[in-house]
């Protein structure tokens, strides 16, 4: 409540106290007088508030009116590579959607932004339905497949390869022997040195060696706590260990790069 509010509140009430003490003290032969003058009183307290109430719902009107310009759900004008980082927006009714969808069709297009249009069009779509539906990650991951299913046409069995998962020694086994591009490679040893320099290597103070590990580890006598100080939880030493493999240049789980 506000300053000035508050003293009209209380002049309110200091008003409706006098007023009623007023009437008491001059009807006071009168049976009748000690239920007129509380009366009086609540009334002049009633107004107070109405006038209040009725400031506080102008400010809200004046916030809240019609002519604030609404936020417009067309998708602009956009490159390829832009199109490609475009985050899709979610829509809370179906005429938004239709808007969005209706201004990309109306977009001057490539052969690129064209492809990159259908994407964001189901997007938004997908996100609409699920949102409306409260779907699941199981639910939306199982929909996300079954379109690619039908779009592609797929009859038999299939799956996803997420090769970033190759930075980490658990997933040894979907990633065995195989072939993998120099495109993926590069990737691979980028994100490795990433990670060790997002990790500890930008503490000059420390360096990859047995020290550094013994750092990391976990002991009895620190209450199961590390003492590397920024890190809660630091990698598992089988991890950087993977992630040094990588970066000094060796492929990991025996793949083969192929051009």
């Amino acid at each position: 409540m506000k300053f000035k509010e508050a003293v009209l509140l209380l002049l309110g009430f200091v008003l409706a106290v006098l007023i009623g003490t007023e009437i008491l003290i001059f009807f006071n032969q009168y049976f009748s007088a000690w239920i007129f003058g509380p009366f009086i009183s609540a009334s002049i307290m009633a107004i107070c508030l109405e006038v209040l109430y009725k400031k506080k719902e102008k400010n809200i009107k004046l916030i809240s009116r019609p002519d604030v310009p609404k936020k417009s759900n067309k998708c602009p004008q956009m490159t390829e590579h832009e199109m490609r980082a475009y985050k899709v927006p979610w829509f809370d009714n179906i005429c938004e959607l239709a808007e969005f969808i209706q201004s990309l069709l109306e977009l001057e297009h490539t052969y690129g932004t064209a492809a990159y249009s259908m994407s964001l069009a189901a997007t938004a779509a997908f996100n609409f339905i699920a949102n409306n539906e409260g779907c699941t990650g199981f639910q939306a991951s199982c929909a996300d497949l079954d379109f690619i299913r039908r779009t592609r046409r797929l009859k038999g069995p299939f799956k996803l390869l997420d090769y970033s998962k190759m930075l980490y020694p658990q997933y040894r086994n979907e990633f065995y022997f195989q072939e993998i591009n120099k495109g993926t490679w590069e990737f691979l040893e980028k994100e490795a040195k990433k990670l060790l320099y997002t990790t500890y290597l930008r503490h000059k103070k420390f360096r990859l060696n047995e020290k550094l590990y013994r750092r990391f580890d976990f002991t009895a006598r620190n209450g199961g706590h590390s003492h590397y100080e920024g890190v809660k939880h630091p990698p598992h030493r089988a991890v950087i260990n993977h992630w040094m493999t990588i970066a000094s240049g060796r492929p990991p789980f025996f793949c083969k790069i192929v051009d």
